[in-house]
């Protein structure tokens, strides 16, 4: 698994199988959550059987934040091994199937960034740093998609399961 997720021709080939094998209607460009994350500068670590994780959150205290930048998705190794996937899935589907290109959402990505639970708290007691976060993980998600569109994608798929627990920070709406 570690290395379908650094290598876009195997998460190609694995889409692909999955399609053929189990009747899935597209093809998808995620392994992992981190692409975004490392494009930020986390370190990522691979366990070969495994979900790639953090060797250490990138954000370890709110004054972290400034020295986050968008980048083009193409100065980032994992970041423009999606973009490929996206590009050899196209040319191998074409529009027979639909290819789904994968960006995190910004609260998401955020807890990529720092623990979840600070994000949280943060967001009650800081709420003008985590707009900067915020806004900055939207810009950089926005990036990534037109990258994986201009590449071939279909339809793009938006993760942000954190948000689903947005309703534990009452205070906000």
């Amino acid at each position: 698994y570690s290395d379908c997720c650094r290598d876009y021709r195997l998460l190609a080939d694995a889409a692909f199988l999955c399609h053929e094998r189990y009747g899935i209607d597209m093809v998808c460009a995620i392994s992992d959550s981190l692409r975004e994350a490392e494009g930020f500068g986390t370190e990522v670590i691979f366990p070969n059987e495994g979900v790639p994780y953090a060797a250490k959150l990138r954000l370890q205290n709110l004054s972290d934040i400034d020295s986050l930048q968008v980048i083009d998705p193409s100065q980032s190794f994992r970041m423009s091994d999606t973009v490929e996937a996206v590009r050899l899935m196209r040319q191998r589907a074409g529009n027979d199937v639909p290819v789904v290109g994968w960006v995190e959402g910004a609260l998401a990505e955020s807890c990529d960034l720092m623990d979840m639970q600070q994000v949280f708290i943060n967001l009650l007691d800081e709420p003008e740093v985590m707009h900067q976060l915020l806004d900055l993980c939207t810009k950089q998600g926005i990036l990534f998609a037109k990258a994986q569109i201009e590449a071939g994608a279909h339809i793009m798929g938006i993760g942000d399961s954190a948000a689903t627990l947005i309703t534990m920070v009452p205070r906000l709406f």
